[in-house]
């Protein structure tokens, strides 16, 4: 099912402008660096622009652990290719892969681990702070 968006996504993935929103001066190892990097396909400042919208397409590599971090805008988690682990505040922990999504509210508390991994994830938001670093911890 999500296997033609994966593909292109592959083909184009060097033309692409692919962004971190993480440094090590934020406490990321440069293993996470190395292995993650996302791109906006619609935001403020996206290939189409919207300010009411964020669509991110999102990599994160086999093994890797984002922290428990959270935002305003409510988004959803599309799962394009491969599998993690999501820990979501209020919800048991529960693994989704391709063809399914995981749902956070504003300000939900969540943290993603790569196990197996690795995960490439179609990523819609919306509300306030499209553009906003997350607050970590």
């Amino acid at each position: 099912m999500t296997r033609p968006l994966v593909t292109q996504i592959a083909h184009l993935s060097d033309r692409l402008n692919w962004q971190q929103t993480y440094t090590q001066a934020d406490g990321f190892s440069r293993e996470f660096l190395n292995n993650y990097a996302w791109l906006n396909v619609i935001s403020p400042d996206g290939m189409f622009m919207s300010d009411t919208a964020r669509v991110t397409i999102g990599y994160w590599g086999q093994g890797l652990q984002y922290p428990e971090h959270s935002h305003a805008p409510e988004e959803i988690y599309c799962i394009l290719a491969g599998s993690a682990t999501f820990h979501s505040e209020g919800q048991p922990a529960c693994v989704a892969g391709a063809g399914e999504m995981i749902h956070h509210m504003p300000h939900q508390k969540h943290a993603i681990d790569m196990t197996p991994g690795p995960l490439l994830a179609l990523i819609p938001w919306r509300g306030e702070g499209l553009n906003t670093k997350s607050d970590l911890g």
